[in-house]
């Protein structure tokens, strides 16, 4: 529910400080709550193996008084998970009642829709910062080579607010050594206009590039859809779709069941990347990976980088005020 209502938040203009600072602080609130859900998830699944390392040995002495020391440790974690859960509680009940006293719901409801501009992305650019995002790109670049037994292509949805690296994560996804398998590697930045005319367009356009500066749009979709096919009828791709925002669930069946149709080899991959948990979830994805934020040492690598061009050596005095900074970003 949180997510949503930032999100319809996020497509809204709003102009009053004293909201867009309780927006903020909810942003912060719900990654705190959906770290609680993820550690809960571990905790249940590190239960279950114990049980089966249990179930699978006749006791002994040391057994049982590792179990003792675990079930004592999981009996902590558990007090500790419930401290943080009526804490988090007590914020949102506290968030809530501040929200009620700016008319906050009024607000965002009655605030026109923003015109979401956004810059158009590329597979080329080069990010020499990338921090702590080694293990997603490893976890994204397994399942994309992973196609299940029911489909024909592995799709990935890459899903956070935005600012989170999203549009970076991919690129490094991309041009992955282990991706190159992939005989065509396609990259089309969408935004918030879902035309899926124009995504044919730009696929193709991508696929048999041309020495014109002008080049002329396919306006029928059975044309395109011939043409795409010509172009990837005996070939595997690899295709990013950036910043989707189409909540229009029929328009995107339309859309990838044509995308299938085009090719007749299996083993081809998709890469989403959204802000949006429901448009994540549209595009029925095979696997859905979370961006989460990057931890406090991690963001201040990065301003440190940034700030002093790459040098060790930080003024006095800097560094207290850059890992505060980074504490907030």
């Amino acid at each position: 529910m949180i997510q949503a209502f930032l999100n319809d938040a996020e497509k809204k203009s709003i102009t009053e400080n004293a909201v867009k600072l309780w927006l903020r602080e909810l942003e912060v609130m719900a990654f705190e709550a959906d770290n609680v859900l993820d550690e809960l998830s571990y905790q249940l699944l590190q239960k279950q193996v114990e049980k089966m390392k249990t179930s699978s040995h006749s006791p002994k002495a040391k057994d049982w008084v590792l179990s003792c020391i675990l079930s004592c440790k999981s009996i902590m974690r558990r007090r500790n998970m419930a401290n943080t859960m009526k804490k988090i509680n007590a914020e949102f009940e506290s968030m809530n009642q501040r929200a009620t006293d700016l008319g906050l719901q009024s607000i965002v409801q009655n605030a026109p829709i923003a015109t979401h501009i956004s810059t158009e992305t590329n597979s080329i650019r080069s990010d020499p910062i990338f921090v702590g995002r080694d293990d997603d790109v490893s976890k994204v670049v397994y399942m994309l080579t992973r196609i299940p037994q029911d489909r024909t292509i592995s799709i990935v949805a890459l899903v956070e607010m935005g600012g989170m690296g999203k549009t970076t994560l991919t690129r490094n996804v991309f041009n992955h050594k282990r991706l190159k398998t992939f005989e065509s590697h396609i990259w089309v930045h969408v935004s918030q206009t879902f035309d899926p005319i124009g995504l044919y367009n730009k696929i193709h356009s991508t696929l048999t590039p041309t020495t014109s500066d002008r080049v002329e749009r396919v306006e029928h979709e059975e044309i395109i859809l011939k043409k795409l096919q010509e172009a990837l009828r005996a070939k595997t791709y690899l295709l990013v779709l950036d910043d989707v925002w189409n909540e229009d669930v029929l328009k995107w069946e339309t859309f990838i069941n044509n995308i299938e149709g085009v090719s007749s080899k299996e083993g081809n991959g998709i890469i989403i990347t959204t802000r949006s948990q429901k448009v994540a979830s549209i595009v029925n994805p095979f696997y859905i990976h979370r961006v989460n934020g990057l931890l406090d040492e991690q963001c201040w690598s990065i301003i440190k980088r940034k700030t002093f061009d790459g040098n060790a050596e930080v003024p006095p005095g800097f560094e207290t005020i850059g890992k505060e900074i980074a504490k907030r970003c």
